[in-house]
């Protein structure tokens, strides 16, 4: 009988274990002994491990980055590939939980969304978060496609979107989404310095729609009373309706934005703003458009 050892050290917890091989000089068959409990499967303890994917997903340091760091901060010489394998590993002991918090994600009320862009392997990609009050998913998808958004949501998603102007989000039923009220604060902010009349007063008008809701959402925050800010955003739903419906009738209801998308900020031409600006254009805490208290955060490459 030949006996055969190989050492494995997990560097996590500083533990040692042996596996002892031994092979049928008759059949050839090799028999190894099993790991003890807790003990990972390979030359690496799971903290190390961990650590690893995290650097490598969340901190975005490069293959041979991360081969460099392990040297020099913990003395262990690692290669590439076996960083490859081991973040391989973790992705699929994670997908489970992936599953999960997706499913957790879109059965909730209300999704704030949002996407920005990510590069994969030096190439042009997207990042999309769906973001929850428990919980929020990371997916890196190939573009901004509107396809990329409801792979995110799902089909039967029955809740709330709350989101940007980006044109993907216009996929979605009107009764199913909420634009950002920052980012409709700063469009009316721009059809407001424009100083040219019906378009101005289009924006005044949003403007002071924008700082009753904001002054709703302050108070809640104060007093977490949900039924009065119903009433409160309420209220300035029917102002928006009726300023929307004296605008239609005047002939006013511009539908230019900004240069740049909803987000871009406008550059003032009105010299002296007026008064009602002046009332209209105040800056309240906004509501936060991600997220209050995050929960766990799942992140998949796909």
């Amino acid at each position: 009988m030949t006996a055969l050892r190989a050492s494995l050290q997990s560097l996590s917890n500083g533990m040692s274990a042996q596996q002892h091989a031994v092979c049928c000089p008759n059949c050839g068959r090799t028999v190894r002994a099993e790991l003890p409990a807790g003990v990972a499967r390979g030359c690496f303890g799971p903290k190390l491990e961990a650590a690893i994917a995290a650097l490598t997903v969340r901190n975005r340091l490069s293959r041979r980055q991360l081969v460099e760091l392990m040297d020099e901060l913990f003395g262990c010489p690692i290669a590439v590939g076996t960083v490859d394998a081991i973040l391989t590993r973790t992705a699929e002991t994670l997908e489970p939980v992936y599953e999960e918090l997706l499913e957790q994600t879109r059965a909730a009320g209300a999704l704030n969304i949002d996407e920005t862009g990510w590069y994969l392997s030096g190439e042009p990609r997207t990042l999309w978060g769906a973001f929850s009050k428990q919980t929020a998913v990371l997916r890196i998808a190939p573009d901004r496609g509107k396809q990329h958004l409801h792979g995110l949501i799902g089909d039967g998603f029955a809740g709330v979107v709350g989101s940007d102007r980006f044109s993907a989000y216009n996929s979605l039923e009107p009764e199913r989404r909420q634009v950002c009220w920052s980012h409709l604060r700063r469009d009316f902010t721009f059809h407001a310095d424009l100083g040219s009349g019906p378009q101005e007063a289009f924006g005044l008008d949003g403007l002071e729609v924008t700082w009753a809701v904001f002054q709703a959402w302050k108070q809640f925050q104060q007093d977490g009373d949900r039924a009065a800010l119903r009433r409160r955003t309420a209220s300035s739903h029917s102002a928006a309706a009726r300023k929307a419906a004296n605008g239609r009738s005047s002939g006013c209801c511009p539908s230019t934005r900004p240069a740049g998308g909803s987000g871009a900020r406008s550059t003032p031409t009105s010299a002296t703003p007026s008064p009602r600006r002046h009332a209209a254009i105040r800056s309240p805490p906004s509501p936060k458009t991600h997220r209050d208290s995050p929960g766990p955060v799942a992140f998949r490459v796909p």
